[in-house]
């Protein structure tokens, strides 16, 4: 697992800033860390660069910058005159139309990654971003992977963070451990710049476009906002890959991706029931309530805009495109995954992704202590300890998530039942009672007690003993205040001899009314 041993966090945190302020062809983090594409993900580790590597390989990548088409221009100062879009915000017989998708893959070539041989391409396909409420054609690049003779698998989408940029890490980390074919692919107007052929660079214009303003493009049409245009390409590498059968199952598609790419998870499984299980790592809805914290990363980003969350842009944002209500129509399998501590996405816009959530479909996975990236400078704990417990909870989760649902290896074919929890304060002490499922299948590797008594801002933990079939409890030296937050973690592993495979399921947090978690600040990490 690769760690970072000269952590500046200051550095990635300002040149996120420096994204947003730019046109987009300035190096700018992907919401997250240091500007060189880093996701969190499936390769085996959790990438955590130092302005050196890039996530799934270790090795180096060039910063993240806009495709060359993506030119400055300023932030309007009023909405433009142009005529109001009223149609769909997401036309799914449009988006599901293989006819127009164009969808080519070609280049084939040899990779390894992770010890597994396999087939990689260069894919290119077309979707669509909104100028002034007119949809133009877009074409999108990025890159395919599967194990080597795999034959007709399942298939998964891999969505980047903001200012990322499709690599082939980005396809053959999930490929080799999931086992399946994925798409991993660039957004509007992102992409190495200056490439010739334009390699992972895709045509249409940055989410830094006119200072950051095309994030918040919601006036004359909600479909101008870079984040439906990110959504849709998601989709359309769904359909790409139901153009090649002889590639893909297209009853068995899923999607992933990290802090933006999270985002177009939930946002693409909310509103496309092709997909039958999603993994959306460290990136949620309900930004209106992110904003309540005054650190709150949308607060630098809509004022580089020359908005802020009184601007019509932004309301109509969070009322048309990423309303509370639209998980609520998720047909597919989702685990969300989310850090306890995220400066970006805190644990209240976790929850009410969450809560709007199907029951059925919904599961979830905290990792305590882990953020953006501000946890190596908290001095909580040490930065291994925090980045070992995400692999599990981002890495380990996908694996079973994916292979669980799609019926890929009978190792993970028992779900085991979400864990809950009950709580009640004795004395100076927490009482804390946890239902587990010990079915099995697996081994109940530790079941933990997640408690914090700073509005979320620092987290302690207490092991549960097993009390009986089932159920696991302590008396924890914690006392409960009106700031509490609270939930169980449960670690399971295979029962493998020899390199078991691990994975954790939370219960779901306990929270305080109305709470407004403390975030840290963006550009210092200070709270």
């Amino acid at each position: 697992m690769k760690t970072s041993s000269t952590l500046v966090r200051s550095t990635w945190l300002l040149s996120f800033l420096l994204f947003a302020c730019s046109d987009g062809t300035a190096t700018g983090g992907d919401g997250s860390r240091d500007g060189a594409s880093s996701e969190m993900g499936i390769d085996g580790a959790v990438s955590i660069p130092d302005g050196q590597t890039s996530s799934f390989d270790g090795t180096a990548d060039s910063a993240p910058d806009a495709a060359p088409d993506a030119a400055p221009d300023a932030a309007p100062d009023a909405p433009r005159d142009v005529t109001p879009f009223t149609g769909a915000t997401w036309d799914l017989a449009m988006i599901r139309d293989q006819s127009t998708v164009n969808c080519t893959i070609t280049n084939r070539r040899t990779a390894v990654k992770n010890g597994v041989t396999l087939d990689l391409w260069d894919v290119a396909y077309t979707s669509w971003e909104s100028i002034d409420a007119v949809l133009q054609p877009i074409t999108i690049r990025g890159y395919a992977a599967r194990p080597q003779g795999g034959g007709v698998l399942p298939g998964i989408v891999h969505a980047h963070g903001l200012g990322g940029y499709a690599t082939e890490n980005l396809a053959t980390g999930p490929a080799s451990v999931t086992g399946m074919f994925v798409i991993a692919y660039t957004g509007p107007g992102g992409g190495p710049s200056g490439t010739s052929p334009p390699g992972a660079a895709s045509e249409g214009r940055a989410a830094g476009f006119a200072s950051g303003y095309r994030m918040f493009d919601t006036i004359a049409d909600p479909r101008g906002s870079w984040f439906w245009g990110h959504a849709v390409a998601a989709m359309r590498g769904l359909t790409c890959m139901q153009a090649h059968p002889e590639y893909v199952d297209g009853t068995r598609l899923g999607i992933t991706g990290f802090s933006a790419g999270s985002v177009v998870s939930v946002i693409s499984s909310s509103v496309d029931d092709r997909i039958r299980a999603a993994v959306p790592l460290s990136g949620m809805l309900a930004w209106d309530l992110a904003v309540q914290s005054t650190n709150a990363w949308q607060i630098p980003l809509l004022a580089a805009a020359g908005l802020n969350t009184s601007s019509p842009e932004w309301l109509r944002l969070n009322a048309d495109l990423i309303p509370h209500s639209l998980p609520s129509t998720a047909a597919g399998h989702i685990l969300l995954v989310d850090g306890t501590t995220d400066e970006f996405f805190p644990l209240n816009t976790f929850r009410m992704t969450y809560d709007n959530l199907p029951d059925a479909n919904r599961y979830s996975a905290l990792t305590a202590n882990f953020d953006h990236g501000c946890y190596s400078l908290s001095g909580v704990e040490s930065a291994t300890t925090i980045e070992a417990r995400a692999t599990i909870r981002a890495e380990g989760n996908q694996r079973m998530w994916f292979k669980h649902w799609f019926g890929t290896d009978a190792t993970f074919s028992y779900l085991p039942q979400r864990p809950t929890h009950t709580s009640m304060a004795v004395g100076s002490g927490t009482a804390v009672v946890a239902t587990v499922d010990e079915n099995s299948a697996y081994i109940v590797d530790r079941v933990e007690v997640w408690w914090s008594n700073d509005r979320s801002l620092v987290y302690g933990n207490v092991p549960l003993t097993r009390m009986a079939a089932n159920t696991y409890g302590a008396l924890a030296a914690f006392p409960t205040t009106a700031d509490t937050v609270l939930y169980v973690d449960v670690q399971y592993r295979t029962r493998d001899l020899l390199l078991p495979k691990y994975f954790a399921f939370s219960s779901v947090p306990t929270l305080p009314a109305a709470f407004v978690p403390v975030v840290r600040s963006v550009t210092n990490c200070l709270p």
